[in-house]
């Protein structure tokens, strides 16, 4: 992400679309904190300069789809690797586990709108099987709760319309060797905007860069409401998959 930033003028903005599974389930933690790696991983990369896109169930968290049989891929890649892979010596179970972790067909199953048959997508069976989980992760159940990942999208374009660095400030990736945290600022005209994210699904410590003054900085946006780090300390403590952004002084 940060070579895209350095070496492009302008990027377009992207982690999920039709040929690659989805983002939460592949980058984050699709079960326990779902709702918050899909917010984190949709503020460190709205954030960045460039043209941000929304793949399609992205809003709401869309997971990946496990299914239980190869007759169940559409996909014609799908099919070739998994006779590949039998035809090496792997046994079916683990061709299809392969599979369900990195299919395309993860993101091309149909748009999850609500709870009812065919998760409101069509009233004829769809070409691909909707997702099981569609009962439980669809609009109509996001738009609905208190913490709601689309709620949190509109934020983030809501905080990129009225922070001008953050669509014209540069790009300056910080804390580039940390495993666990992904964190950058975008500067302009001497105004700094700090974000930072973490990849975690467990607390973890960050130092904050002795360069950066975080002095009477302001916190813009988090995807924990009551989060410990509405000040900002040189040393913090991020929850599993917390995201923060700070205006600096």
């Amino acid at each position: 992400m940060a070579e895209w930033q350095d070496n492009v003028a302008w990027n377009a903005l992207y982690l999920n679309n039709h040929d690659q599974p989805r983002a939460v389930s592949r980058f984050g933690n699709d079960s326990q904190y779902r709702k918050k790696s899909a917010e984190m991983l949709a503020m460190v990369t709205f954030l960045q300069k460039g043209t941000p896109f929304i793949f399609q169930g992205e809003e709401i968290g869309m997971t990946n789809c496990k299914r239980q049989n190869i007759t169940d891929f559409q996909d014609v890649e799908a099919l070739n690797i998994f006779e590949n892979l039998r035809s090496s010596g792997l046994s079916a179970d683990k061709a299809l586990e392969l599979l369900n972790l990195k299919s395309r067909d993860n993101s091309r199953t149909p748009m999850q709108w609500n709870s009812e048959k065919n998760a409101g997508f069509s009233t004829h069976k769809p070409w691909i099987a909707v997702n099981n989980n569609y009962q439980e992760i669809n609009t109509e159940a996001d738009r609905q709760a208190d913490d709601s990942i689309f709620s949190f999208y509109q934020k983030l374009i809501a905080l990129r319309s009225q922070e001008e660095s953050l669509t014209e400030g540069k790009f300056q990736l910080i804390s580039a060797d940390d495993s666990e945290i992904f964190a950058y600022v975008r500067a302009l005209e001497g105004e700094k905007i700090l974000i930072i994210g973490s990849f975690a699904d467990k607390k973890v410590k960050y130092n904050i860069p002795a360069e950066l003054k975080i002095a009477d900085a302001q916190l813009l946006l988090s995807n924990y409401p009551h989060t410990q780090n509405a000040e900002l300390q040189k040393i913090c403590y991020l929850q599993p998959y917390e995201c923060l952004t700070y205006k600096l002084s």
